[in-house]
């Protein structure tokens, strides 16, 4: 075998190490872009809302109800029955009596029933104003 006196010699006096803090820095940069992209946004709403093309803005003085497909009622995005409801609309119309324009968010596959029951509930807390919250047609 052929020896190197000369690299023996300069290997022998030196010490090696791997410096690791590049890696680190690749390592957390690698796990952080899989973490950021494996988060999937979540819809804003609970429901599949219908199609319409001739759908108004409307925003001032609104409170949103949702009705899931299965019925159940969301009221600012908390879980409630429809004999709690009344109660947190009336509470509402305390503050703000004459302009409050609820918005029904209503799944496309719910039955009309569960519809029909919250507008009802609605016009006897002395709601008027009552809208559909629907989507433009794609």
């Amino acid at each position: 075998m052929i020896e190197f006196p000369a690299w023996e010699k300069h290997r022998k006096n030196k010490s090696y190490s791997a410096m690791f803090t590049p890696l680190m820095d690749i390592m957390f940069l690698l796990l952080l872009f899989f973490i950021l992209t494996s988060v999937l946004p979540s819809p804003a709403l609970p429901v599949s809302l219908s199609e319409a093309e001739t759908g108004i803005e409307q925003t001032a003085g609104s409170i949103a109800i949702i009705i899931t497909k299965e019925g159940t009622l969301l009221f600012e995005n908390q879980p409630v029955t429809s004999k709690e409801l009344p109660l947190l609309v009336s509470r509402i119309l305390e503050n703000n009596p004459k302009n409050l324009n609820v918005i029904l968010a209503v799944d496309r596959d719910t039955p009309f029933h569960f519809s029909a029951e919250v507008m009802d509930l609605l016009r006897k807390q002395k709601v008027n104003n009552i809208s559909l919250l629907v989507k433009e047609p794609e």
